[in-house]
């Protein structure tokens, strides 16, 4: 291989030196050097008449100095159908061609327009990954009218404001098996009228609301639903009254209607359809017995040991006339 290389590099010499002394000197228009670019045997470089050099080896320049870079791309234009591995400058910007793209431009942090930022890279949609990062202003959700913004040491606002129609704010905690997961709205009605409502919802993909609170100016309510969304308990915030669709039980062993010299307090008992179940007081004696306290039609306060079902059950209380 060594002798093949000298035999060249003299051969080469030679004739240079034959064709620059001609009157009209002319130079080597192409060099092989080792196998040529590509050889399989032994590989090695070409010089190209056009200037192109082709080598299977590594190109290494000396060290940069104050005088000078290793390597210079002056300035030009892109090419128009670029290759991967291209490099090349215009007097924009360093640009590359990689895996079928070209990347670029190549900017300092300093000259990027903070104020009225563009899209980095590429126009279409992309994302990006952060260790770490600071927004000292607020950040808006490109396409939608969502901000965030920390408008104080201790307050951090969300805020979606859509031009027309309802607005919601949603949170999501997403379980870990990837089932559907519940989510926590902040809603509004419209964007200038109507109520404001905070939902809770179920994590079944049936989206149906299990808690609301729901702040208007007629009427604010706080609504407890079963699984299907149906209001069950319901909290009337200006008259402090609960409606509930099923039973109640406190624990904690007192119920009180009314205030003393205030309120009247009124519990009612309904009666049940089809004109045979009587509103019921159920009270227990001291050995742990039920009696049933119910009404005839005519008024006739009556006991039961059972739910009674007809006017005739139980016994009369007391004498009564």
């Amino acid at each position: 291989m060594k002798r093949r290389y000298w035999a060249a590099l003299g051969f080469a010499g030679i004739l240079g030196l034959l064709i620059a002394a001609a009157p009209n000197p002319r130079y080597l228009e192409e060099l092989a050097i080792g196998g040529g670019f590509g050889d399989a045997a032994d590989g090695g470089a070409i010089f190209e008449r056009d200037g192109d050099i082709l080598t299977d080896g590594k190109i290494t320049a000396g060290a940069t100095s104050v005088d000078a870079a290793s390597l210079s791309l002056p300035h030009g234009t892109a090419p128009t159908t670029p290759v991967n591995g291209d490099l090349w400058t215009t007097t924009a910007s360093f640009y590359s061609h990689v895996n079928g793209a070209t990347a670029g431009p190549l900017i300092d942090a300093s000259g990027v327009p903070w104020a009225t930022p563009g899209a980095i890279g590429s126009t279409t949609a992309n994302s990006g990954k952060f260790t770490t990062g600071e927004f000292t202003g607020q950040i808006t959700l490109s396409g939608s009218t969502a901000t965030l913004n920390a408008i104080s040491a201790t307050q951090f606002l969300i805020s979606h404001k859509p031009a027309t129609g309802a607005s919601s704010v949603r949170f999501s905690p997403e379980p870990i098996d990837g089932t559907s997961g519940a989510t926590v709205d902040y809603f509004r009605l419209t964007n200038t009228t109507g109520y404001v409502a905070f939902l809770v919802k179920k994590g079944d993909g049936t989206n149906n609301t299990v808690f609301e609170v729901k702040a208007s100016s007629s009427s604010p309510k706080t609504y407890f639903r079963n699984s299907s969304g149906t209001a069950k308990v319901t909290i009337i915030h200006d008259t402090g009254n609960i409606a509930a669709d099923g039973d109640g039980a406190f624990d904690g062993g007192d119920l009180s209607a009314g205030t003393d010299s205030g309120t009247r307090g009124v519990v009612t008992a309904w009666d049940g359809s089809g004109g045979s179940a009587p509103g019921v007081m159920k009270l227990a004696s001291p050995d742990g017995t039920v009696w049933n306290i119910f009404v005839e039609d005519d008024g006739t306060l009556k006991v039961h040991s059972a739910l009674p079902t007809q006017n005739s059950d139980g016994t009369v209380v007391g004498s009564q006339t």
